[in-house]
């Protein structure tokens, strides 16, 4: 094993016993209680998210199935990848600026910009009737998994942000402070920077 494999490995420790976990509980609540089920699960008791100690995932190195890759300007120092997939070369493009964002954060060691519907190569969160692919995944300084979803301020308040935002808490919850979810607008949306609203999720 190379040691760029042993360090994909640790970004991706934690990600797929931590979906498997919280996929089961909250397709179970789902089904039996829609509106209350992500509040319910996230009590301490019976009722709460576990976590599984299986492991049995990781990026591949060898495989990040872009349908295209960042052709801008900026160049990314902490990527895991060569170049990130799916982002738009414009730097004040709102997903490329949170990106740049990520990729400046002191306390980002790695990152990586996940794909939409790649289940066997992305990170991905149940809904109520699919699959979410938050917009990035960083690995922390000290550890931690940070996972982030870039809304525009014309989405932030939809049902199917605020679905997002109640399974990231879930799945956050679950894990015990190893990970932590955070779903970031626009300044003027959120009255404060995209950097801000990133490094206020650290805590």
């Amino acid at each position: 094993m190379t040691a760029r494999d042993f360090e994909l490995t640790y970004l991706a420790r934690y990600v797929k016993p931590l979906a498997d976990a919280a996929a089961t509980r909250i397709a179970a609540l789902l089904k039996k209680q829609p509106r209350g089920a992500f509040q319910q699960s996230l009590l301490e008791g019976p009722g709460q998210a576990r976590l599984d100690a299986r492991f049995d995932f990781k990026f591949d190195p060898q495989r990040y199935p872009a349908r295209w890759s960042y052709q801008g300007r900026y160049q990314f120092r902490k990527h895991f990848y060569p170049l990130p997939g799916e982002l738009k070369a414009e730097m004040d493009a709102e997903e490329t600026a949170c990106a740049i964002a990520i990729d400046r954060m002191p306390l980002v060691k790695r990152w990586v910009r996940n794909l939409e519907l790649q289940p066997q190569s992305s990170f991905w969160l149940p809904t109520a009737t699919d699959r979410s692919y938050p917009d990035f995944v960083a690995e922390l300084e000290d550890g931690r998994l940070l996972v982030i979803e870039y809304k525009g301020g014309d989405r932030y308040s939809s049902d199917d942000s605020r679905e997002k935002r109640d399974i990231g808490a879930v799945w956050a919850s679950a894990s015990r402070g190893r990970c932590l979810f955070v779903m970031v607008t626009d300044a003027a949306t959120a009255g404060r920077s995209v950097e801000v609203q990133l490094s206020s999720a650290l805590g």
